[in-house]
């Protein structure tokens, strides 16, 4: 008896729910969905992320130690094939048991077609061999041409979609839509969504706690954007041209005048032509700002700008400088704002 007044104590005044099941084994593997995950668990656990902000999601390798952890998860949440292609093969490959989620394509998100003219030039992230493959040639990633030429499905979509669709419906889809949808506050809302519902059907006995969590955090989403809706609206008209063509999903939100984007692979500072089609392209573009992201090399943004009269400005999608907590997306976007208005204001 004095054990069960004991318990009830620590739930009436910690708020912690005892009768909650430790929820584990949950992997995402960008730390915006991380986050997103991490809202709708809440206190009964904690959820691990296995690309750092720092990185690129188009180019991370695994070290050894992260396919461990993958292969002892229970749940994984991916953005899309296309974004974490470099890990696709491995996500694959892991045990049967383990339900793997493409958000992208089960958690009704809204998809946007890739950019893909004069103004919006194609970023070949750091020379990937899959992503050249698949953006310079329309053609789909080594991975997937070696399972066309043996005529197979791929054994893991047999056991872990159950949508019943090949893994190539998914990826010939993927290939011409933007990848990068948790920008868009609609869709986030959607994602933690799916998330709840997942986590509602492999941990029954939290069900009410990832309801409850899914229902706040939602309110938080829509009473922010509702809050940088009226931020962004005294800049939503001046032109912008970005580095890495990733924030469509948060212009079509917030209405913003983003005109176009530059690729700056390679050894441009030693090709004089090239530099000067890119300044060329700014003062056309009357852009009033460049933005370059913390992922890649900041000289190069430097170089092509210098000379116009566009300032420099850092946007970043994967919130770098933002340190791991239950807000964390919420401050992605708060962050994403700020520098807007600090650049164009």
């Amino acid at each position: 008896m004095i054990k069960f007044f004991s318990i009830l104590a620590l739930f009436i005044f910690t708020g912690v729910n005892v009768f909650a099941t430790e929820t584990t084994g949950v992997i995402s593997t960008i730390q915006p969905i991380n986050s997103l995950v991490s809202a709708i668990i809440g206190n009964t656990g904690k959820s691990i992320t296995i690309i750092p902000s720092e990185q690129s999601p188009h180019d991370f390798k695994l070290k050894p130690s992260d396919v461990k952890v993958l292969q002892n998860g229970n749940i994984i949440f991916y953005v899309s094939n296309h974004l974490e292609s470099s890990i696709t093969k491995v996500l694959k490959n892991l045990p049967k048991n383990i339900k793997l989620i493409n958000l992208m394509e089960e958690s009704g998100v809204n998809h946007l077609a890739i950019r893909d003219n004069d103004a919006w030039e194609r970023h070949d992230h750091h020379g990937h061999d899959d992503h050249d493959v698949h953006d310079k040639h329309g053609k789909k990633h080594d991975d997937h041409d070696d399972h066309d030429k043996h005529g197979k499905k791929h054994d893991d979509h047999d056991d872990h979609d159950k949508h019943g669709k090949k893994h190539d419906d998914h990826d010939d889809h993927e290939k011409e839509d933007d990848v990068h949808v948790w920008l868009s506050p609609d869709n986030a809302i959607k994602i933690v969504q799916k998330v709840n519902k997942v986590l509602s059907l492999y941990f029954p006995e939290n069900s009410k706690i990832y309801n409850d969590n899914t229902t706040k955090f939602i309110d938080k989403i829509r009473n922010l954007k509702m809050e940088l809706v009226k931020e962004l609206l005294p800049i939503k008209n001046k032109p912008y041209i970005v580095f890495h063509d990733a924030y469509q999903y948060f212009e079509k939100t917030f209405e913003l005048n983003a005109v176009g984007s530059v690729a700056l692979e390679g050894d441009i500072a030693s090709s004089p032509k090239q530099i000067s089609i890119i300044k060329d392209k700014i003062v056309k573009s009357k852009a009033s700002c460049v933005f370059q992201e913390p992922q890649f090399d900041s000289k190069l943004v430097k170089i092509v700008v210098e000379g116009t009269d566009a300032k420099i400005g850092t946007l970043d999608p994967l919130g770098v400088n933002i340190s791991e907590n239950k807000d964390f997306y919420l401050q992605l976007l708060t962050n994403m704002t700020k520098s807007l208005k600090e650049c164009l204001g």
